[in-house]
């Protein structure tokens, strides 16, 4: 069995934590394997106890420390992910959708009543 990659982090915890939380929850688990690899500076700590002590895949780690080896806090706090597509609907379209929308539940709340009013008529018959 090989030792634990050791790898000095230059930020210190305090910051750590404080980019912990700021960050997004995309990032936070990239910062806490920082922390638990900063706890575990002297020693060192090995990818599958990250894993663990993190809650993500021992691959995940992996990365992870790859990207802050070679780029720092930086290139591990960087992804490729654009955020949520755009939506395939037109403005006209969401406006039209939510029109219908409105109308229905007009239409649902207007059955409501009626049923409503039913119920209270046939009280009243039963009560006489």
């Amino acid at each position: 069995m090989s030792l634990p990659k050791q790898l000095t982090i230059k930020e210190s915890l305090g910051e750590l934590k404080q980019m912990l939380k700021k960050g997004t929850p995309l990032i936070a688990p990239r910062i806490r394997v920082l922390i638990e690899m900063k706890k575990a500076e002297e020693t060192g700590i090995s990818k599958r106890d990250l894993a663990s002590a993190v809650g993500v895949n021992h691959n995940s780690v992996q990365t992870w420390r790859a990207l802050y080896q070679s780029g720092g806090i930086k290139a591990l706090c960087s992804h490729n992910r654009k955020g949520f597509k755009p939506s395939v609907f037109t403005k006209e379209e969401h406006a039209a959708i939510a029109g219908r929308q409105r109308l229905m539940l007009l239409l649902l709340i207007q059955k409501v009543i009626i049923l409503c009013f039913r119920v209270i008529i046939s009280l009243k018959k039963e009560i006489k």
